[in-house]
């Protein structure tokens, strides 16, 4: 379904952002939602750790890099510059590589009848909005676990998702993943284990996520406000075609809202 538009086309892109916790279900659920959105591209901030590990921060205790901290986890420079260039464009920067294929992603679908009203309600979304305007509309989702800290990516969101999961079921999940490719140029795959998840990975999570709940309760707190818009979910309450169904009720709101 990720479609390129033509270089001299005239698009209006709308931009889906799917943050949350490391493994708390965001890349399962964007695949979800693509089902529904008859032209798409999907953008995994995963793409853009830095290339190597020369300016992370050094753990001593546990002798190793730091590849969670919010300020260093990401190239900023970069991901601002593509997710810029294909909110103006519609089209990914020339290059552009994905790593997605090599993580394992256990698939959940919504269910047929979900899928086809809101692949039906977007495909006349996108009808209308071309015989009105002449523009062809393109969604763009993008996922990942630091999407709602740098204000400059904040600013390029149409529609903000929010997955909120309880520690002890991220962390199991975390632990089990078989595979994890962090960057481009890295020689040697490797996965989590106890220490660092409890020292470094989730430490970072809270510090990056608490001021966008309510004194700071990232585990039970209610949403702050400080993100405008922003659409709480919690995948373990509910099933994938009540999240679909809600987020895409979400997204449709918020694309008629900036079309």
């Amino acid at each position: 379904m990720t479609t390129q538009v033509p270089s001299n086309a005239s698009v209006h892109v709308v931009m889906i952002a799917i943050g949350g916790a490391t493994c708390c279900g965001k890349t399962t659920l964007a695949k979800q939602l693509r089902k529904c959105l008859p032209d798409s591209i999907m953008i995994h901030q995963d793409d853009f750790f830095p290339p190597n590990q020369d300016n992370l921060p050094y753990n001593e205790e546990l002798k190793e890099y730091d590849w969670d901290n919010a300020a260093t986890a990401i190239d900023w420079p970069k991901f601002v510059a593509s997710l810029e260039h294909v909110k103006r464009t519609g089209r990914l920067p020339d290059g552009h590589t994905s790593w997605d294929n090599c993580n394992d992603v256990k698939e959940i679908s919504a269910s047929d009848d979900v899928l086809n009203k809101w692949r039906n309600a977007f495909l006349g979304t996108e009808e209308n909005y071309a015989k009105s305007t002449g523009k062809k509309l393109v969604w763009i989702v993008v996922e990942g676990f630091l999407l709602f800290w740098h204000q400059a990516i904040v600013d390029l969101l149409d529609a903000r998702i929010f997955l909120r999961a309880p520690r002890d079921i991220i962390k199991e999940r975390r632990l089990n993943r078989p595979v994890y490719y962090p960057a481009e140029g890295l020689d040697e795959a490797w996965v989590t284990y106890p220490a660092y998840w409890d020292q470094l990975v989730y430490p970072a999570y809270v510090r990056a996520h608490n001021d966008l709940f309510e004194a700071g309760d990232i585990e039970h707190g209610k949403l702050s406000g400080k993100i405008q818009g922003l659409l709480l979910l919690e995948p373990v309450e509910v099933d994938m075609s009540q999240m679909v169904d809600a987020i895409c009720q979400h997204v449709l709101r918020a694309a008629n809202e900036v079309m």
